[in-house]
């Protein structure tokens, strides 16, 4: 099956599998969970709900970006290879 049809019957999602695996990447999420968890231990309850909520607002908003990104390199693959002449 072509990868356009496994995308378009949801077979396929390219942001699930974008996950960087390199050693960096993995040192950059334990420091992030570390400092997430050193906050929480001098906030109240309302602080942590109001730093959850900006989380989850910030995630979102991520998420539009890494669409946008890969709009565009889709974009510039099908015209790189036009350009090529394939």
């Amino acid at each position: 099956m072509s990868i356009l049809r496994q995308m378009y019957n949801g077979e396929m999602n390219p942001a699930d599998t974008i996950i960087p695996k390199t050693d960096e990447y993995k040192e950059s999420v334990e420091e992030m969970d570390r400092s997430y968890e050193q906050l929480k231990k001098e906030m109240t309850e309302e602080q942590i709900n109001m730093l959850d909520d900006y989380m989850s607002i910030w995630s979102e908003h991520e998420s539009l970006i890494q669409e946008e990104v890969f709009l565009q390199a889709f974009i510039m693959g099908a015209e790189l290879q036009r350009e090529l002449g394939f």
